[in-house]
């Protein structure tokens, strides 16, 4: 443990966090700075976030400065290091105003400075000129130990004027600058006035960025008061810059995927469902529902399955030619429809152009960039109490709509992967709803009989097969193979079974077609020395399956006799057709009896 803050309180550990932290920020700057100047009515607050970096990278930079003259080029006059102290501390006031009006900017839709900010303002940017002046025109109390002196010093009756000013501004900055709009943030997050979005964007900026980076803060300020604390000067800001970058980091990258000040068009994070593979079911489902109670009902368990919504926050309404007069009685109904029948073209086209309402994407929106379009749609949003409301379209005419309640998940935002998800089952449920809607007399005749012929279809396939296994099924008793030697022309029984299975005397019926047939294997075995196979049918219409190897010890050959299955069939045939798929249509030519007369009407190897 000793040997962990030994190394933490290093120069080297110090510089090594603050060289990280420098990369980290520009990189920021370089996202942001582009960023600053696309919306007007974001551009303020964009702008304010650019000063805070700026200003926590000109302390840092000193720092690096500092250090770098200790490890690398110690020739550095100290004044150089005296004037880029000054500066950053001219920096962090403005650092932590911008800091101040980011907060304040973020949360009002247009920026407009109290009473007590402009005294703020005013009193800040004195300071900051008052350490600016140091830096250009003082040229005393720049000598290294002087400062060092004056710096570990407890006793404030004898300290410079720099000194005092140095420690009363980190309280100044903590107390008066950021402590009241942290406070503030907290009573507009606690007031839910604000765009929910909006609201989960300041709880990550207040919970995991303000409170962390106030305690290292607070930290760097104690270490003024308190003789403790300078003895750990090293770790003490090399920790917090440390922590502060990843906190930073982590913050931005959370923020960024909440369309943080408008920057995206939707709401960006990871979604688990696994859209492809289970929306294969969904659609299996959707092809079979025939009325529009399945329609609610595959519709209800989609969106409890893929966005974690309860079945009873959702409502999906087939509009008919009669809904209108339907609706008079269901005041939701008669809101949706007033909506439907009576928008403005202006209106229809946002819709046409996004197929989905979100209300909170809606207000925050709004929030940045209000427009009469947008107002709108927030309105009647919030007439139906809705989270999100999706028109389901049949060319470009509503014939339906999902509707999801408000506060359906209360703690979770719709990302831009779930709004993608809404609109493909929206686009689907559309095509089944005309179909539901449209389909005549005709059409379900046709279908009934193309059913019906895929029936028959079916089931004489199913015959095939029976009559094919019936057919290997005859000889699941006979396991066992025969085997007989074949040397100076004659045969040789060599078990039982091969007597049993060949019924003739073979080498008296030298004209009977097994006699032939195993004659010719052996005789080809002791030609090429090599393996032989042949498959035969005997008088009674049995087949065999006659294999031959030589057998040079005996100087015979070994002939196996055995009954053929499935692959043997097949395999024999199979390189005749030019579909290999169609195995089974082989199948049936070769094993049933329809298939051989087949056969022997139409003889032949091809199909």
């Amino acid at each position: 443990m000793l040997s962990m803050l030994s190394f933490l309180n290093t120069p080297y550990f110090l510089f090594l966090t603050i060289s990280v932290s420098l990369i980290l920020k520009a990189i920021l700057l370089f996202i942001l700075v582009p960023q600053a100047f696309k919306s007007p009515s974001t551009q303020k607050t964009c702008l304010f976030l650019v000063l805070v970096l700026v200003g926590s990278m000109a302390g840092e930079l000193a720092w690096a400065i500092k250090l770098f003259r200790l490890f690398f080029a110690p020739i550095i006059p100290y004044g150089l290091i005296i004037f880029c102290v000054r500066i950053a501390w001219a920096f962090l006031i403005l650092q932590y105003q911008a800091l101040g009006l980011f907060l304040d900017s973020l949360t009002a839709k247009k920026l407009t400075l109290k009473i007590p900010q402009k005294i703020f303002l005013g009193l800040s940017s004195c300071v900051s000129f008052y350490f600016i002046f140091l830096a250009f025109f003082d040229h005393e109390f720049i000598s290294e130990s002087e400062r060092l002196l004056a710096l570990n010093s407890l006793s404030s009756s004898d300290l410079p004027l720099e000194i005092i000013v140095m420690r009363h501004t980190v309280h100044y900055v903590l107390a008066l600058l950021i402590l009241p709009n942290v406070f503030f943030c907290i009573k507009k997050i606690r007031s839910r006035t604000l765009p929910k979005i909006l609201n989960h964007q300041l709880t990550i900026i207040i919970r995991y960025l303000m409170v962390p980076y106030l305690i290292a803060e607070l930290l760097i300020a104690l270490h003024f008061e308190f003789h403790m604390f300078k003895l750990y000067t090293n770790a003490i800001i090399g920790v917090s810059a440390l922590l502060i970058t990843y906190i930073v980091y982590y913050c931005i990258i959370r923020i960024m995927g909440m369309r943080f000040l408008n920057f995206t068009n939707h709401v960006e994070s990871k979604h688990r469902f696994n859209f492809v593979d289970d929306f294969k079911i969904i659609l299996e489902q959707l092809s079979f529902a025939t009325t529009s109670q399945e329609l609610i009902q595959i519709t209800s368990t989609f969106f409890k399955k893929a966005f974690d919504i309860p079945l009873r926050k959702i409502t999906l309404h087939v509009r008919t030619p009669m809904s209108k007069e339907l609706s008079k009685t269901n005041e939701f109904e008669t809101l949706v429809e007033e909506f439907c029948s009576n928008h403005s073209p202006a209106v229809y086209s946002y819709i046409i152009d996004t197929k989905i309402l979100i209300y909170d994407e809606l207000m925050f929106s709004n929030f940045y960039e209000e427009d009469t379009t947008r107002t709108a749609m927030v309105n009647f949003m919030q007439r139906i109490n809705a989270d999100i409301f999706v028109p389901i379209f049949e060319k470009e005419r509503i014939i339906g709509f999902i509707m999801v309640e408000s506060n359906a998940r209360p703690n979770h935002l719709y990302s831009n992967v779930e709004r993608d998800e809404m609109i493909v089952f929206a686009s689907y449920l559309g095509n089944i709803i005309n179909l539901l809607q449209n389909r005549n007399l005709e059409s379900l005749i046709l279908q009934e009989k193309e059913l019906k012929e895929e029936l028959y279809k079916k089931n004489q396939e199913i015959h095939q097969y029976k009559e094919s296994i019936r057919s290997f099924l005859k000889n699941v008793k006979h396991k066992e193979i025969g085997i007989i030697f074949y040397k100076h022309r004659r045969f040789i029984y060599a078990n039982q079974t091969a007597k049993e299975m060949i019924k003739i005397n073979i080498n008296a019926q030298e004209g009977h077609p097994i006699t032939r047939a195993l004659r010719q294997v052996a005789r080809q075995v002791e030609q090429y020395k090599s393996p032989q196979t042949m498959m035969i049918n005997d008088l009674n219409g049995t087949r065999y399956v006659i294999s031959g190897v030589s057998n040079l010890e005996q100087n015979n050959v070994i002939l196996i006799l055995s009954y053929p299955d499935i692959g043997d069939i097949i395999t024999k045939q199979i390189g005749l057709l030019k579909d290999p798929s169609k195995w089974d249509y082989l199948l049936y030519l070769e094993t049933t009896k329809p298939g051989q007369l087949i056969n022997q009407l139409i003889p032949g190897n091809g199909e």
